[in-house]
């Protein structure tokens, strides 16, 4: 079981029995205390000190979206891209 969520917090409810741990989806890995997660549309983030528990992307891999898998960097589109997409739809 996989369980996918925007955030790491929102779900924490999500637990196995034999370790209490949540299972994380693929290219993440639970952290017990982690910090923040990286985003493939925004630049270098400062994590702030809060302790939070939950699954975060693994080394190397950012986030789609706010709430979407992790990545590896090396495919998140570069922000030019998405703008020119747009520019194009409309």
């Amino acid at each position: 079981m996989f369980v996918l969520g925007p955030r790491a917090q929102d779900v924490n409810s999500s637990l196995t029995q034999n370790t209490g741990q949540q299972q994380c989806s693929v290219n993440e890995v639970y952290k017990y205390c982690g910090g923040c997660d990286q985003y493939c549309n925004e630049g270098p983030v400062s994590c702030t000190a809060d302790c939070r528990p939950g699954c975060y992307c693994k080394d190397s891999y950012k986030r789609s979206f706010r709430g979407g898998i992790c990545i590896p960097i090396s495919t998140c589109p570069r922000a030019q891209d998405v703008n020119s997409s747009l520019t194009q739809n409309t």
